[in-house]
């Protein structure tokens, strides 16, 4: 047996790589390895449909680049590659079958968490996948970067984090059959710049056999695997002790690989219900673990209490953060009117998972579905639509949003148009609050000449200016996430700011300069002598720089990227312009238009004597 010397796993002695983490065996320096991973930029693969930018991610079996598809407007995509040289037999076979068997998986499964698959090949004796490229940094990476400043995650982050893995691994554990990851890990969670979650590395996920006692390969990664793992034996809650691993990971900083099967009681005063789940997750006997990740998601939620103050453990110390309360307290409803084909459920599913993303800053988000009072069908949808309105609850009554979303198949139901009229009503009798968007599902025309019921439709606001519905899934899935992101920021805008100037909080006008059009009417936010002024969008994923002015002497002191509010990189700003606060909804200040430096100071004390 060969002892790896970076995961310390036993190999057998003819091994080339360690079947543990692909490290190769003895560190050889050797042109075996360089086979894989030496790709020049722009050189081109498949015919000279793939541009090579750089190469992302090296390992003992393969490596990971960073290319444009020059067929598709230079889309840009990640190419994993396998190299056959230096294998053979055995190896090449188990190398092979791991490979083809990543992008199996991954080209029948649909969720906002994975990577789509767009296609394989073999040239040169290589094996490529492409795939969706996921521009951010893996959960391991930024785990490692905060322990060496002594520092964890805030606990509000670990459990938007955990929420969007329980749910995607639940997609996974509920397919037929259903898919075990195998290897859940923070080298293999991806994060990108709004704090999506996607799981990378399906190498040896495997499908779920129930009653199959035993895996054809006992695979993992040390401290993350179960105890059944080594026994080749895995079923969905395998993942959930992973997930227990990685979460514990999270709080603590202690990284299970280096006492693997050993997890020291957590110390969180304010949470005491995850600390008893995260321990049940990392139970040795996988029955003493929760049931499904259904279970695990429901009770990460009544976890979630909104504290004062949230803390982290750091090497045995205590160490404060600001709150991460969510940050608007008022319920926010959807109510969404959609035919009950098919084709228009499935696209509103994709929608609705990408809507609850890009809206986890709304704490009571609710969306609703005409669909749910349809009587399981649309047999009612073709009776007469006096009566049908009839037997619908008042619409819009608490809806802050009517999506109405269009195809051939809503315009030919009139329990659809009823709906549609019913909330234009509303909408034309000035209810307070209400917005209606139209979102264009599948093609479809509105034809008034012919039919002038949808006369009224034509006038309303729609998105996208092409259908949803694309043969591309990767148009698809660009088309939903550009309407789900018009739809958070009509949202923000409408409900956090109008166009006047004056008091609000800073978390308010920080969304607003994200997400809305803060900039162009209050790019400046005073808090006594101190004033944050928006200077431009900037940093990784369409954040925005902030710079903080002192207004007794009108010096710059500092400058912050702010990106998806987070809110570690906030808590020195907040602690020098509003020391006693501890939260950024409770730093009261004043929202001011650009009318020259010099005059803010001014502006702001006569705002407040007009008070």
């Amino acid at each position: 047996m060969y002892i790896c010397s970076i995961c310390k796993n036993n190999n057998p002695t003819d091994a080339r790589f360690c079947n543990w983490c692909g490290t190769m065996i003895g560190g050889q320096k050797t042109t075996n390895q360089s086979t894989t991973g030496l790709l020049p930029s722009q050189s081109v693969l498949d015919n000279g449909r793939y541009a090579i930018l750089r190469r992302v991610g090296q390992g003992g079996m393969g490596a990971v680049y960073k290319a444009q598809d020059l067929l598709l407007n230079k889309r840009v995509v990640a190419i994993k590659e396998m190299s056959r040289h230096g294998l053979a037999g055995q190896e090449l076979e188990t190398a092979i079958t791991a490979f083809t068997h990543e992008a199996e998986i991954l080209s029948r499964l649909k969720h906002q968490s994975l990577p789509h698959v767009y296609e394989t090949f073999e040239e040169n004796g290589r094996h490529y996948l492409v795939m969706e490229f996921i521009e951010g940094e893996t959960l391991d990476h930024v785990l490692k970067r905060l322990h060496s400043q002594g520092k964890c995650l805030p606990v509000k982050q670990v459990l938007i984090i955990g929420r969007q893995l329980c749910t995607v691994l639940s997609y996974l554990h509920t397919q037929h059959p259903p898919v075990i990851f195998r290897d859940l890990k923070p080298a293999n969670i991806m994060l990108d710049a709004h704090g999506q979650v996607y799981l990378i590395d399906f190498g040896i996920a495997r499908v779920f056999k129930q009653g199959q006692i035993k895996d054809t390969m006992a695979l993992g990664s040390t401290g993350y695997a179960p105890p059944e793992q080594y026994r080749h034996a895995t079923s969905p809650r395998s993942d959930i002790y992973s997930l227990g691993a990685t979460l514990h990971y999270m709080l603590t900083g202690n990284d299970p690989s280096d006492a693997p099967f050993q997890f020291q009681p957590l110390s969180l005063p304010s949470h005491p219900h995850l600390e008893h789940l995260i321990m049940s997750m990392v139970a040795l006997d996988d029955a003493l673990r929760p049931a499904s990740m259904n279970e695990v998601r429901k009770r990460l939620d009544d976890s979630a209490q909104p504290q004062k103050l949230a803390t982290s453990v750091v090497q045995g110390k205590t160490t404060g953060h600001l709150s991460t309360s969510p940050p608007i307290t008022d319920s926010i409803t959807i109510y969404a009117v959609l035919s009950s084909s098919p084709l228009d459920q499935k696209l509103w599913i994709s929608l609705k998972d990408q809507l609850m993303s890009e809206l986890h800053l709304f704490p009571n988000l609710v969306i609703k579905e005409a669909a749910s009072i349809w009587k399981n069908g649309s047999n009612v949808l073709r009776e007469d639509a006096g009566a049908f309105m009839a037997a619908v609850p008042p619409l819009g009554d608490e809806a802050n949003l009517v999506l109405l979303l269009l195809s051939e198949d809503f315009l030919s139901m009139p329990g659809c148009l009823a709906i549609a009229n019913k909330a234009i009503d509303r909408f034309i009798d000035g209810a307070q609050g209400v917005e209606i968007l139209a979102v264009l599902l599948r093609p479809c025309k509105l034809n008034v000449s012919t039919n002038p019921s949808l006369r009224r439709l034509a006038h309303i606001r729609m998105i996208p200016k092409d259908a949803i519905a694309h043969l591309s899934v990767y148009a698809q899935e660009q088309s939903i996430l550009e309407v789900a992101r018009a739809i958070r920021n009509h949202l923000i805008t409408r409900m956090l700011a109008d166009d006047n100037d004056g008091s609000m909080n800073l978390l308010q006008w920080l969304l607003w300069q994200l997400y809305g059009k803060g900039h162009l009417s209050c790019p400046y936010f005073v808090v006594g002598h101190y004033a944050l002024k928006y200077i431009r969008t900037s940093g990784f994923g369409g954040g925005v720089l902030i710079h903080l002015l002192d207004l007794q002497d009108y010096q710059t002191l500092a400058e912050y990227i702010v990106g998806s509010l987070d809110r570690r990189d906030l808590t020195d700003l907040v602690q020098t312009i509003a020391p006693s606060a501890t939260s950024l909804e409770t730093v009261q200040g004043i929202a001011l238009r650009d009318d020259g430096e010099g005059r803010l100071l001014e502006r702001t004390v006569a705002l407040r004597d007009k008070k």
